[in-house]
């Protein structure tokens, strides 16, 4: 059976450098670019059936340093369509637009309003689902024994060193937050 696959992230994980970085070893795997609405979907999504995957990695990071990423890139936007499976209409009005009103939903409501929280919760209920924190991709044999590549393949995949910096107005409250959410996903997974 051909091997086909499939790298879920939702944003601002390095998911893009590490699809490249695979393709090297692995002919079948989503499109870095996203050119195939792959790379951020929801599991129930019909192009994940079509694509029909034999192995599934879902790889995340720290919520606060993923949101910033996305809101420094000006990706917040088309990432709330896409996590939230509404990219086809324009008319649903997303909850904030900007980074400051996003720390007030986080603050007010207890709850991480892009949909990244809820994006690893839809694809937490899938099985057999390869889920790695982005700083753990050199550190486990596992992951290429997932993947059937040679031992050693994916401890070889270069990390860049975060240049996230908290910004002034990321309140001590929505950090708390944030990292309460991102430590449920990391003690929730292995990797």
């Amino acid at each position: 059976m051909t091997q086909r696959v499939l790298l879920i992230s939702p944003g601002g994980c390095a998911c893009t450098a590490f699809i490249s970085y695979l393709k090297k070893y692995i002919n079948n795997i989503n499109n870095e670019n996203d050119t195939d609405k792959l790379k951020h979907t929801l599991p129930w999504n019909p192009s994940v059936k079509n694509y029909n995957p034999t192995h599934i990695i879902y790889l995340y990071g720290d919520l606060d340093k993923a949101v910033r990423s996305l809101f420094r890139r000006n990706y917040h936007n088309p990432q709330y369509r896409k996590l939230n499976n509404i990219f086809k209409n324009k008319d649903i009005p997303i909850p904030f637009n900007n980074f400051k009103q996003y720390i007030k939903l986080v603050e007010n409501a207890k709850i991480e309003p892009l949909g990244i929280f809820n994006h690893y919760k839809a694809w937490k209920s899938v099985p057999n689902v390869f889920f790695i924190h982005y700083e753990n991709i050199q550190k486990t044999p596992l992951l290429d024994d997932f993947l059937g590549l040679p031992k050693g393949t994916c401890s070889k995949f270069p990390i860049k060193e975060r240049t996230s910096q908290i910004r002034i107005i990321e309140s001590k409250e929505y950090l708390e937050i944030m990292n309460e959410l991102t430590n449920q996903i990391k003690n929730e997974n292995t990797y």
